[in-house]
């Protein structure tokens, strides 16, 4: 299974099924994408069709994955019944029961602006020789050094990181450079401590 990173976008065949139903098991993909969230599109439907779906299983690449709070979205009906789901939260590698049951030793979080306010470079120019007709003529892509501090009141480590990814050829250039928190937590926290945590830490960078 390819990583999957904190905003990134993926699309990811498999199957899934309802906890009770194991049985029932329907083809289709999970889709994510910063814009548009988690959505689960079926080729087909569990049983009686149902506008809210509390806990989806499901595995994807050969990954176990757990979906809450599936809102029912478009369907169509022709020759296959195509059902859309929207969910909430979904975790990839484990099939749990509710949010309470999974258990998280360590995050990786990315607040909006977040760019802007560390001023992480990740392609600085060495000098002025390096412009052609006010362009650049050479990039130099590099790693910031992380920084790292602890933090008692959220019993966890906090690591300030810049994360590059892309592609490149003789003729195109696709690179993207984003700043991410890096929480590694002292003991295990449920979903929900895990979000009160993190809204706590947005509080405290803003």
């Amino acid at each position: 299974m390819k990583p999957l990173g904190a905003q990134l976008s993926f699309e990811m065949r498999g199957v899934f099924w309802l906890p009770e139903t194991t049985g029932q098991r329907v083809s289709g993909t999970l889709h994510f994408s910063p814009n548009d969230g988690v959505e689960l599109r079926l080729i087909g439907k569990f049983g009686e069709f149902l506008d809210v779906l509390t806990v989806v299983h499901g595995v994807v690449e050969d990954a176990e994955c757990t979906l809450f709070a599936c809102t029912a979205g478009r369907l169509k009906s022709s020759a296959l019944f195509l059902s859309e789901f929207r969910a909430d939260v979904a975790i990839i590698g484990a099939h749990v029961r509710s949010v309470d049951e999974a258990a998280f030793f360590n995050a990786r979080v990315r607040f909006d602006c977040l760019d802007d306010w560390v001023g992480f470079a990740a392609f600085p120019i060495p000098n002025s020789d390096s412009l052609v007709g006010n362009r650049p003529s050479r990039f130099d892509i590099c790693e910031q050094a992380k920084v790292q501090a602890s933090i008692d009141a959220l019993g966890c480590t906090i690591s300030l990181v810049g994360d590059l990814h892309g592609t490149s050829s003789r003729r195109h250039i696709n690179w993207e450079h984003h700043s991410f928190f890096d929480i590694a937590y002292s003991k295990p926290l449920s979903m929900r401590d895990l979000c009160r945590t993190l809204f706590e830490l947005r509080h405290l960078t803003s």
